[in-house]
């Protein structure tokens, strides 16, 4: 304890912040699989479910960790999130999050990619639902990439089943299929041109209209 700052250190005769723990362990910043080696861990149990730490080799260890780890050269490092329940196959701990140094975050499965290691400033790696926004535990609307690379956006309501989907733009809309086709489809019907005196421009070499009934 530095009396003069108020400040606490373990490992640390000089802290610079008011709590710090220093460790020159060989590879306190690199050993994921030694527990000794961790700065700071907090341990709960199986039977409580409490605590936030990180055990290794048994059964019954349950937690998670936070732990800075070296990337690369000495000059970059990562914060990596970690868990471990007592279902896992093995004793090691999935890494479920990571923070570069670079300020890009990643949150996805250890399976998935290892170590994970995000190219845009977030990235959500999942085989399932990748995004979900939710109001409530009955209206949401999910955000699915498929392994195709399709994104499929569902809205939900259980209640009313007016969960529409809305794009509000201060601009043109514009919607690009490539090389796909384009549909429309609505049960209510379908509507183009609704506001006043609105142009509807039509460039192809070929249209065909199918009406049934009229």
């Amino acid at each position: 304890v530095d009396a003069s700052t108020d400040r606490i250190g373990i490992r640390d005769a000089a802290p610079e912040s008011l709590f710090n723990i220093k460790s020159t362990t060989t590879n306190a910043l690199t050993d994921v699989g030694n527990p000794a080696n961790y700065h700071l861990r907090l341990e709960g149990s199986e039977t409580t479910n409490q605590g936030t730490g990180l055990a290794f080799g048994g059964d019954n260890e349950v937690g998670a960790s936070l732990i800075f780890k070296a990337k690369g050269a000495k000059s970059q490092g990562e914060l990596q999130f970690y868990t471990k329940d007592s279902t896992s196959d093995n004793a090691d701990p999935e890494q479920r999050m990571v923070i570069t140094n670079d300020g890009k975050v990643g949150i996805g499965e250890n399976g998935q990619s290892y170590p994970f290691d995000p190219d845009a400033l977030l990235e959500i790696y999942g085989v399932t639902t990748q995004l979900k926004l939710s109001y409530d535990s009955n209206d949401y609307t999910t955000f699915t990439v498929g392994s195709d690379g399709d994104l499929t956006i569902q809205t939900v309501d259980t209640g009313t089943n007016n969960a529409d989907f809305t794009v509000v733009a201060d601009g043109a809309v514009d919607i690009d299929a490539n090389a796909g086709a384009l549909s429309l489809d609505g049960s209510a019907g379908i509507n183009i041109g609704t506001e006043t005196d609105v142009a509807i421009d039509i460039d192809s070499a070929n249209m065909t209209v199918d009406v049934s009934g009229v």
